[in-house]
Order: C-alpha cells, then sequence, then structure tokens
C-alpha cells in the first residue's frame, strides 16, 4: 500500500537519489554529472517550490512532487521517482492522480519538460491530463531534447 504526506524535510535524499529512474536521471541531467549534482537539483526544486508531497510505502520513498510558481495562475509541477513495483503501480497512479488533481485547482496552467523520446512518461503525463507540446522542443548544450508538457484549466478534465 501507498501512502502520501507532505514533504518536510530532505533527510532521506543522499541514499535515495542514487536510485532515481535513469529516465529521471536523464531529464535533469544527472546522467552527466555526479551525485552532488542529483542532490542539488533536488535541494533546488525543494526550495522554490511552495507545495511538496512524498509518496511512499512501508519500507522505501517512492516518489517526490512539487510545483513552483511561475506566477499566481502558472505553475512549474516536478516529479522523481525510483522504479515503482508493479505490485503497487495502480495505487501509485491513483495517488499521483490526486496529487497533480489538487495542483490543478490552484493554477490556470501548469507546465514543465520532460525527456523527448521518453513515451512511458507521457503516457503517465496525458493519464494526469496533460497534452505533450511536441512542438515545443528544448535542445540542451549536453544533446538532451526535452518536450513540453502542458495542462491548461480551460482545456477542462479531458
Amino acid at each position: 500500500m501507498l501512502y502520501f504526506k507532505e514533504l518536510q524535510d530532505l533527510e532521506f535524499v543522499d541514499k535515495w537519489s542514487q536510485k532515481l529512474r535513469l529516465q529521471d536521471k536523464i531529464e535533469i541531467g544527472a546522467i552527466y554529472q555526479d551525485e552532488n549534482y542529483i542532490k542539488d537539483v533536488i535541494k533546488n526544486a525543494f526550495e522554490k517550490s511552495h507545495v511538496k508531497y512524498l509518496l511512499y510505502n512501508d519500507s522505501e520513498i517512492m516518489s517526490i512532487y512539487g510545483i513552483k510558481n511561475i506566477n499566481e495562475r502558472i505553475g512549474m509541477p516536478w516529479f522523481l521517482s525510483v522504479d515503482i513495483p508493479k505490485s503497487v503501480t495502480n495505487d501509485f497512479f491513483k495517488i499521483t492522480r490526486e496529487i497533480i488533481d489538487a495542483f490543478k485547482k490552484d493554477y490556470d496552467v501548469l507546465y514543465n519538460f520532460t525527456y523527448y523520446n521518453n513515451l512511458t512518461s507521457h503516457k503517465w503525463l496525458e493519464f494526469l491530463g496533460f497534452k505533450i507540446i511536441h512542438e515545443d522542443v528544448i535542445e540542451k548544450h549536453d544533446g538532451r531534447k526535452l518536450v513540453k508538457f502542458e495542462w491548461r484549466k480551460e482545456w477542462g478534465n479531458y
């Protein structure tokens, strides 16, 4: 069974960040950096986010979520996770949707970027109500390509 609660601190981040999914490491550019880079990115996201959640089971932290204010109506959600065991996949989807739905209540627009060829994440984001904007691609200096995902209140829940 999975649970979620407000993320209060990052005491766990040193050990946990080493287990991040490869896709998450690629997205934040950590695959080309050292472990401290990963921890710094997580700490930066934590500090800039006004709402943060932790998803966990009895023995392990599965995911962390947050949202940064771009302005009072636009937010930038972020999510990082370890590989989710198949035994809790349904709970993971259900709780993640609850968290994202809570974010949607406070904003008219949510957006961020994901690795352009990560089709698994694209399907997951679409399940959460985001659109993948294939025309909006950022190419980073290290060769990573990121594509925008976005949700707008005016689109409703589709």
